[in-house]
């Protein structure tokens, strides 16, 4: 068991890591996409105030009709939402190794078995 909970604790560490430039990576690249989405949105105020025979304005609608806009915009912060909920579930996971493996407990003590069997069961789910 304790040679188990040192594995446990090996791994959580080593996960932790990357995990926390990972996150904080996509909170920025939320803030980023929230500014661009922003800048997008005052083009397209713009490009409504535009003379229809304006080329670059049919080159724009072109273009956004092409990639498919609305789609990316919306699957973008899907996209981000999920990555946040996978990196929550990482964390979790993180927390419930290193809660097994008792890594930062030098000394004996009572334990709660109800936080123990919690943890245990997000381990193995």
């Amino acid at each position: 068991m304790a040679s188990i909970g040192q594995l446990a604790a090996g791994v959580a560490h080593e996960i932790n890591n990357p995990v926390g430039f990972v996150n904080s990576n996509i909170s920025s690249l939320k803030d980023y996409m929230q500014d661009i989405y922003s800048l997008i949105d005052a083009y397209e105020k713009l490009e409504a105030n535009c003379v229809s025979e304006n080329a670059s304005k049919d080159t724009v609608q072109a273009l956004r009709k092409k990639i498919d806009w609305e789609y990316i915009k919306d699957d973008s912060q899907n996209l981000i939402a999920e990555c946040e909920d996978g990196m929550s579930r990482i964390k979790q996971i993180v927390s419930d190794l290193k809660d097994f493996s008792r890594v930062d407990e030098v000394e004996w003590q009572w334990s709660d078995i109800h936080s123990g069997i919690e943890s245990t069961l997000n381990i193995v789910n």
